[in-house]
Formats: C-alpha cells, sequence, structure tokens
C-alpha cells in the first residue's frame, strides 16, 4: 500500500477480503519505504483501521530503482517467506466472493496475464525478447485479454500471483504448516 489513494484502496481490498474470508488466511500489507525516491508511508487513521481488521504490516524496499514502483513487488514477496502459499493481490482488486485458489504444486507458480495488450511491440521485437531470456522462440499460443479479448502474447501485469513454496513457516519462533 502506498499512502494517498492507494490507502482507500487497499482498505477496500482487505475488507473484502476478510469479508468473503473470514480468519482462513494472514493477511499483510507491504508499505514501501519509499515511493518515487520520496519518504512513504500511511496514515495513522488507515493504519488503525487495517489494525482492526487482524491485517499484519512490513516494510519494504523496491529491489530496483526507487522510481520503478513495480519493483515494490518483489519487495514484497522477497518479505513473505515461509508460507506453503502466497496469494500477492495489487491494490486495484476487489475481492467478490470466496477465494478459491486452485492447488498448486510445490515450487509451482501461478500468475495472471494482463487485462489488455499494453504493447505495441512486432513479433520481430518479441522474439528477441524471448531468446534474451534463454527461451528458443517466442510461444505459438496467444492469450485473450479480458478486458478488450485482444489476442497477445502472454505477458503479466503481476497484480495477482499465487505461488505454492512447499515450505513450513516460522513465526515468532513457532514452526507450523501456513496457508
Amino acid at each position: 500500500v502506498h499512502k494517498g489513494y492507494l490507502e482507500m484502496q487497499g482498505i477496500i481490498l482487505a475488507a473484502s477480503l476478510k469479508f468473503y474470508n473470514s480468519t482462513d488466511y494472514d493477511l499483510f500489507v507491504a508499505i514501501p519505504r519509499f515511493l518515487g525516491g520520496v519518504a512513504n508511508g500511511i496514515s495513522k487513521k488507515t493504519r488503525v483501521f487495517l489494525s482492526r481488521l487482524g491485517v499484519n504490516f512490513f516494510e519494504i524496499e523496491n529491489q530496483f530503482e526507487h522510481d520503478y514502483l513495480i519493483g515494490n513487488k518483489f519487495g514484497c514477496l522477497n518479505k513473505i517467506t515461509g508460507y506453503k502459499d502466497t496469494l500477492f493481490l495489487d491494490t486495484d482488486i476487489i475481492c467478490v466472493g470466496e477465494l478459491n485458489l486452485p492447488k498448486l504444486s510445490e515450487d509451482q507458480i501461478a500468475v495472471k496475464p494482463a487485462d489488455r495488450k499494453t504493447y505495441t511491440w512486432s513479433d520481430d521485437v518479441w522474439r528477441s525478447a524471448y531468446r534474451e531470456f534463454a527461451q528458443t522462440s517466442a510461444p505459438e499460443n496467444r492469450v485473450d485479454s479480458s478486458c478488450f479479448n485482444e489476442m497477445m502474447y502472454p505477458y503479466y501485469n503481476a497484480g495477482v500471483i499465487y505461488i505454492n513454496t512447499g515450505t513450513k513457516v516460522k513465526i515468532n519462533n513457532k514452526t507450523k504448516k501456513k496457508k
């Protein structure tokens, strides 16, 4: 959660998760120390409200440049360790029902494709990009964007990331299986 309008989005996301999922899950809010190179924090009122929902807070560092705000996601995922299953959600998401997460094998990850085609790269540029990451070629299959039904190369907005690490969690020096 960033200060400002993302605080309200974070409140709505947290409240909707708790409303539909009761206490089935531990809920964390990651707060970047810096936002665009400027010291960050959330308001006291936001912290109090989220605390009443049973939210856990931690600060994160951007793993990249402070101006690359998407990098905060990696800081968040690196901070939540020891959980068998971890679901990362951007603050612009709202839960409208009980979570029905798929069963993932150990060390598997599930990510949601981007909602819309936001790139203008040619097929040649995509093939080059895939080669840079040791792929022999761009994938043959395309995905259908959820907003405009555009066929596009599979790439991910990283707003929904679900990970199964298969590990046991250690919280306050107590070891137990966590979800």
